[in-house]
């Protein structure tokens, strides 16, 4: 364990049970330190990672002091580091938010918040009627970020709480059991394994992609849910079962690609879609 408290070092254990030792800051390269932590080496390392790191910071700081206060570009650069975005969102929300505020300040940045009306944010949302799933998403980052304005007293009234969201026609599919069947007789190995990971642990994409073999014990899995925080005990179904016990451990997650590796999200999301559109997009 590191003895010494030094700013933005992690410890990770490899397959190997070793340490591994990184410098990481958010905004900033990954960087792998030397395997000792007490060494003049490791603790000069970091010292001189801290030092540009916030040497790079202060001048941001400047650079982000020139916003305005009470602009939309002040309120969203506020927002994007504070506690409530860097904290509790998770990475890929991040970065979804990141596109939306990005929008928001491109088009809105120089505009003062307080003079914000519902009126304006309904027109606003009216402009986007075309697309809809983008003007509700829009309207939904307006009412955060407003709301986060709202409880620092920067506004009286959050303006977007009121407007409602566009009506979108869901588009159902049901997976039937003909459905389902098609999918598996046309599936790769590593995309019958999500299969059977998604059906029978009904738990999202993304904690599927990040289950590990040390999760399951043979009778169920257990996880922390990446959306809710939740911890969630799963008994495993026969059929799941079988086929987890059938399977090499060729990682340290189950889920893995044809090259032995863990899927990145989007890697995923390629292959699910190639076997949608081989086996059957003409029944869904």
């Amino acid at each position: 364990m590191i003895a010494l408290k030094l700013r933005y070092v992690t410890e990770r254990k490899g397959k190997s049970g070793k340490s591994r030792f990184y410098w990481q800051r958010r905004g900033f390269p990954l960087n792998r330190l030397p395997n000792d932590p007490h060494s003049s080496e490791f603790i000069n390392l970091v010292n001189d990672l801290n030092l540009k790191a916030d040497a790079k910071a202060e001048i941001k700081k400047s650079e982000n002091s020139n916003l305005t206060p009470g602009t939309l570009s002040f309120l969203v650069n506020h927002y994007r580091n504070s506690p409530e975005f860097t904290a509790n969102l998770q990475p890929r929300t991040q970065r979804t938010y990141g596109q939306l505020l990005d929008e928001l300040g491109g088009k809105f940045g120089d505009l003062f918040i307080n003079a914000m009306s519902r009126q304006f944010v309904s027109e606003y949302r009216d402009k986007l009627a075309a697309t809809p799933y983008k003007a509700n998403a829009m309207l939904r980052m307006l009412r955060i970020i407003l709301n986060y304005a709202l409880n620092r007293g920067w506004v009286t009234s959050n303006p977007a709480k009121h407007p409602r969201q566009l009506k979108v026609t869901p588009r159902k599919v049901i997976w039937t059991p003909d459905i389902r069947q098609r999918f598996i007789e046309h599936a790769t190995p590593e995309m019958l394994t999500a299969f059977y990971l998604g059906f029978y642990t009904v738990q999202r994409a993304n904690d599927c992609l990040l289950m590990a073999w040390n999760q399951y014990d043979g009778s169920a899995i257990k996880l922390i849910q990446g959306k809710t925080g939740e911890f969630v005990y799963i008994p495993v179904h026969t059929t799941l079962k079988n086929h987890l016990d059938s399977l090499s451990k060729v990682s340290t997650q189950i889920l893995t690609n044809p090259n032995s590796k863990p899927y990145s999200y989007h890697s995923f999301q390629k292959h699910w879609k190639e076997v949608i559109w081989r086996g059957i997009s003409s029944a869904i």
